[in-house]
C-alpha cells in the first residue's frame, strides 16, 4: 500500500499553530458557544473523532485507527475550553495536535475512568454530548450541523 502525503504532491505543510489554523478553530469555538447559548447548555464534550478534527481544524486524538472516538474529549463552556485525557497522552495531544489553541489541560490517571466520564464529573452542568452517554443529553445530529457555517 502507498501511503502518500502532502510531500509527494509538493504541497506545503501548513504548521499545526499557523495563524490561519488557530483563527479557523476559533470560529468554530464561537459557533459551538452561539449554539451552547441558543439551546441552553453550558457545555458541549465533543469525543468523536470528526468532531474533534472538525473543531482543531484538522487535529485527530487516536491511537487506534478503527475507534470512532479519541483518547482524548474536548469540552467547551462559555468561558473556555477543556482537554480531557489520560496522563501519559494529554501533553503530547496538546503539544503534538493542538499548539497554541488554548485549552485548559485536564489529566487523570488509569484509575479516575474514561476522559467523557470525568468530563462530565469535572463540569458538573447541563452537558450536551456528541455520543451517548449516561447524564447528558447525546446531540449528534446539531453538532454535526454545525460543520456546515
Amino acid at each position: 500500500m502507498i501511503e502518500l502525503s502532502a510531500k509527494v504532491f509538493d504541497i506545503p505543510e501548513i504548521a499545526r499553530n499557523d495563524p490561519l489554523i488557530l483563527q479557523a478553530s476559533q470560529k468554530k469555538i464561537k459557533r459551538v458557544r452561539d449554539w451552547l447559548q441558543e439551546n441552553h447548555y453550558d457545555a458541549l464534550i465533543l469525543s468523536r473523532r470528526e468532531n474533534f478534527f472538525w473543531l482543531t481544524t484538522g487535529r485527530d486524538p487516536i491511537v487506534v485507527n478503527s475507534s470512532d472516538y479519541g483518547i482524548a474529549c474536548l469540552a467547551i463552556t462559555a468561558h473556555k475550553c477543556f482537554l480531557f485525557s489520560h496522563v501519559m497522552d494529554v501533553n503530547r495531544i496538546a503539544e503534538e495536535q493542538i499548539p497554541g489553541q488554548d485549552y485548559e489541560i485536564v489529566q487523570l490517571r488509569w484509575y479516575e475512568g474514561d476522559p467523557i466520564s470525568h468530563a462530565i464529573k469535572t463540569l458538573k452542568r447541563r452537558i450536551a454530548n456528541d455520543s451517548p452517554t449516561d447524564g447528558v443529553e447525546c446531540k449528534e445530529r446539531e453538532i454535526t450541523n454545525l460543520h456546515y457555517p
